[in-house]
């Protein structure tokens, strides 16, 4: 990855994580879902006799992280990482099946700003690694801004200009995550793909971001961050887009 003076990096290379590392990213994508349980349990638990409709809010989202949670079990309990097939799916359709789960992680200190159309270009890619990506993308968000702020999620199609005479224009489906939070310096910004590396003293394993970037290669597309101190952070998931028949 490169980086410029203002903390922009581009992870579109390399190999991808050890496969003595998938397990502990598995459980990090569990610890992803148990935050949201929690979460939702909490809500339920205090505003238990009211009819606010963020009770049911809450309830959605921790059944749907209970799923997801049963299905990255089994692959943990598997000898070695299975990934079930590819198919064709949407990422703004991913990011709408999991909008409930991303207010509940994030808290209520964080304001959600979704911004996208049902319209948005279909990838080829495993739809429960996507949306632990989308997911990761959302708590890493969460963590820069301990105070609270606001979290952007984008989805949109961006066209590649082709650069040789027979070359065509090539496709790609992006997903943009910003967030207001105190931002990183180039020297930081460098190494947050690397495994086990994290600003987050206690609770960090520091593989979220090494593993979406492992996610983003394998699907055969790229990622970048830009941070500046004092700004924040965005963070471009970049997939081709699937090629219909």
């Amino acid at each position: 990855m490169q980086l410029n003076e203002h903390g922009a990096g581009r992870a579109d290379g390399g190999a991808p994580l050890p496969q003595n590392l998938t397990r502990a990213t598995l459980s990090h994508d569990l610890q992803n879902h148990l935050q949201v349980v929690a979460s939702a349990l909490h809500i339920v638990e205090q505003r238990m006799f009211s009819t606010d409709p963020s009770v049911r809010a809450a309830i959605s989202g921790a059944a749907g992280s209970l799923v997801r949670i049963a299905t990255l079990a089994r692959h943990l309990s598997e000898e070695r990482r299975t990934a079930p097939p590819p198919r064709t799916i949407s990422i703004a359709m991913s990011l709408s099946a999991i909008a409930d789960q991303i207010a509940l992680a994030v808290g209520p200190s964080v304001r959600v700003d979704i911004r996208g159309d049902d319209l948005s270009a279909e990838v080829r890619c495993n739809a429960l690694e996507l949306e632990n990506v989308i997911l990761n993308l959302a708590v890493n968000a969460r963590d820069a801004m301990p105070r609270g702020g606001r979290l952007t999620i984008e989805t949109y199609r961006e066209l590649q200009c082709a650069s040789g005479r027979n070359a065509l224009p090539r496709s790609w489906a992006a997903l943009r995550v910003s967030d207001t939070g105190g931002g990183m310096s180039p020297e930081i910004a460098s190494r947050v793909f690397t495994p086990y590396f994290t600003t987050k003293s206690r609770q960090g394993a520091g593989l979220g971001l090494p593993s979406v970037r492992d996610f983003a290669l394998r699907a055969g597309g790229s990622i970048d961050l830009q941070s500046k101190v004092g700004v924040g952070t965005t963070i471009l998931l970049r997939l081709p887009v699937a090629e219909r028949n």
